[in-house]
């Protein structure tokens, strides 16, 4: 199955993160311009920038904290005006720290959903409006099986358990108006699955959920992992 994109505008927030740079160059080899969103790690984003265009892609690199609302609306509005648009946001935010709740400090718990949450609700909220504009959009929330399995700890779960029930408010409240929002879970602690095999599954469906095939899919939530693991 070959799925283009041209003339598509996607931005990918927390590219440096994992997952993340296989979400770019799958999205930039199948004709989308990419903008490149990291919080640090700049040399890593420049060589995925410089990767993709060395592959024949397109792709910018922008860079802010996001933690503030205003932040986002520029970094938000700075695409929009030069791309003259934006048809798919991801959030790929991961801030991990494996924790019990006996060493769990209250400010973990609050820089975790800062992170987890409040970023791809931030970014969803100024890229909407736009979407609507155009009369569609795709947004694509990566999240993880400890949404449902509790693994890592409970700021963690509890975060990603929440992107799926945004994810899911959010679809219903916009499928109507053309956007689409999804989620994919990954099982990042008990597949058998290497990372990298993992990172391209989770890319490729990514494509997926952009692609004219997905049109149905409205508000799921996709689990990429090991069955028997995910209860």
């Amino acid at each position: 199955m070959e799925i283009k994109l041209k003339n598509k505008v996607a931005i990918v927030v927390g590219s440096n993160f994992i997952f993340g740079k296989e979400i770019c160059l799958a999205l930039a080899l199948s004709g989308a311009e990419v903008w490149i969103h990291h919080f640090n790690e700049e040399d890593k984003i420049e060589q995925i920038s410089k990767e993709i265009s060395s592959l024949g892609g397109t792709a910018k690199v922008i860079t802010d904290d996001l933690r503030n609302p205003k932040e986002v609306q520029n970094v938000i509005l700075e695409i929009a005006k030069s791309s003259g648009k934006i048809d798919i946001l991801v959030n790929n935010m991961h801030v991990l720290s494996k924790k019990t709740i006996v060493d769990l400090e209250p400010q973990d718990w609050i820089e975790t959903l800062e992170f987890n949450l409040d970023i791809p609700f931030l970014c969803s909220k100024e890229v909407i409006p736009h979407m609507l504009r155009i009369g569609e959009g795709n947004i694509i929330n990566i999240s993880a099986t400890a949404a449902v399995t509790g693994e890592i700890g409970p700021h963690y779960a509890a975060s990603k358990s929440a992107l799926n029930s945004m994810t899911k408010g959010l679809s219903r409240e916009f499928r109507e108006f053309g956007i689409r929002v999804n989620s994919i879970s990954p099982d990042i602690v008990q597949t058998s699955t290497s990372l990298s095999s993992l990172s391209k599954a989770v890319a490729n469906t990514v494509l997926f959920l952009c692609s004219p095939y997905a049109t149905h899919l409205k508000g799921e939530i996709i689990f990429l992992g090991e069955e028997e693991n995910i209860h």
